[in-house]
Parts: structure tokens; sequence; C-alpha cells
């Protein structure tokens, strides 16, 4: 690269953050999404995307503190995340990622190690509009709980239900009186409950009344599904109602000021 070319680089808007947290971001955005536009300013980075099917949605924000250098401008940047997942892919953990923006080529140069990538991005105009995850939606059960010990319930669950095009369906049944939570699947043939009693769940955890919701395996779990980015060890907090769409978030491990909040819509039971 020239000294010429990197003074003129070296210009442009510029934030700087550790592989780790970047990595987190783009491997929850790919669970629904082929790209997605990032929104990079002196708040951090945020990301909102949508699935084709408009079933499940997630909003990824890394707050300012995460980051080595924030812009004091701001840009949208449309990408594909298939190509970012692979430009970080050299980079270790730990490793700080410069992304700079210069608006007159409306292209952005990503740098890590030894790496400079002159990425082509993608117009945000030209793509699918950033979804609004709804507020104010009566949603009156909270389950706090570890994730490796939720998600392996809905896997379980999964393997003896019957599937589909949008997978097994998942029951989320509340017990308010016993206070239980309990993760059910049904098959043609077998079925599984696996049931959390207070001394399960997170201080935080409440239920405002008993019922069962119902929602879709292949949107939950496995490559394509919301948890399956989702770090092991975190706490998720779950928040649903009867019949109304799954909320969950959760903090990013070692990453200050960093977060992500998924929604799933409720699976209609058509049985």
């Amino acid at each position: 690269m020239s000294e010429a070319a990197a003074t003129e680089s070296d210009a442009v808007v510029e934030t700087i953050v550790r592989k780790g947290v970047i990595q987190q971001l783009v491997d929850q955005a790919r669970t629904i999404a082929g790209e997605t536009v990032l929104r990079i300013g002196s708040d951090g980075i945020q990301t909102r995307v949508v699935d084709p099917a408009n079933v499940a949605m997630l909003d990824v924000s890394l707050g300012a503190a995460a980051f080595e250098s924030v812009p004091g401008g701001s840009f949208a940047a449309g990408v594909n995340l298939e190509r970012l997942d692979d430009y970080l892919s050299r980079a270790g953990a730990d490793d700080p990622v410069s992304f700079a923006f210069d608006p007159e080529t409306r292209r952005m140069v990503l740098r890590h190690t030894n790496r400079e990538f002159n990425v082509g991005l993608i117009d945000p105009d030209s793509m699918r509009n950033e979804p609004d995850i709804p507020d104010g939606l009566e949603l009156d059960s909270t389950v706090v709980m570890p994730t490796d010990e939720i998600i392996p319930a809905i896997e379980d669950a999964e393997m003896v239900g019957t599937g589909g095009r949008n997978g097994a369906a998942i029951y989320f049944d509340v017990d308010a009186d016993a206070g239980e939570f309990t993760i059910r699947g049904e098959g043609d043939v077998d079925d599984l409950e696996v049931t959390f009693g207070p001394d399960d769940l997170g201080d935080d955890s409440e239920f405002g009344a008993s019922y069962e919701s119902l929602y879709s395996s292949a949107y939950l779990v496995g490559d394509s599904g919301l948890l399956g980015a989702v770090p092991k060890g975190v706490d998720l907090r779950a928040v649903f109602g009867e019949e109304f769409p799954l909320k969950m978030y959760y903090d990013f491990p070692d990453a200050e000021d960093c977060d992500a909040e998924l929604m799933l819509a409720p699976r209609i039971d058509s049985s």
C-alpha cells in the first residue's frame, strides 16, 4: 500500500473494536439473514434484521464502551455477512479490527493483523427495510436461565417432535402456581417434557398466569435458529405470553455495553 493511499484511508471515518465482539454480532445476524446494515457512529455499532418470512427479528447493539476508538461522524454500511465473516476469520478473538468508511468512494476498509480488505458495500436504500421490534406487548412471563440449560432442552424437544418446513413445535408451558416452566415436544410416537422449578430459574423469573405458548424449532435452534449463535454459559432472559411473540435478551460475555434482543413470532397450532 502506498503512503498516499495510507494517508487517504487514515482520514476517513474509522472505528476500532475487538474481533471477538464484532464476530458475535456477525454470527448472530447470520442466523436469520445473509446481509445487513451496520450503523456505525459515536454510539458504537447497531444492526437490525428480519428473516425473509417475517417470523424472526433481532437487534444487536455494540456500545461505545466496547470500542478502542469511535468516530466523530457516522455512516451506514450495507454488508454481505458471509463475506464479512470470511474477512474476519484470520484475526484472533482479541485482535483489534478497524472499520473505515470513505464517503467519496462509499467503500469500507477493514483492517486487522497485517491484512487490509477494501470492501464494496451494498447501498442501504436497495436493501430490505430494517424492522421495528415492537415494544409494549403484554408479555407477563419471564424466564431467566443459563443458555447451556435452556438450549439443550429445546433441542431435545425438537428431537422427539414432528418436524416440517418450520421444524418441530416447541411448547413453552407455564405453571404460575408452582412457579414452574416446562419445555415440551410432541411427536407422532414420542414426547418429552423438561421442567424447571423455582430452584432452577433465575431470581428475576416470574409468571403472571398459567398457559402454553407454541414456537417453531427451526427458528430457535440449529445453524439458522436465533439461539444458534448465543454464547454458552450466558444468562438468557426469555419474555413471552400466551399466543404472543417470544422475546429473548442476552449480554455479550467479556464485552461491556453489548447486547442482543431476539424476537420470534408464535406458531399457530393447526391441530
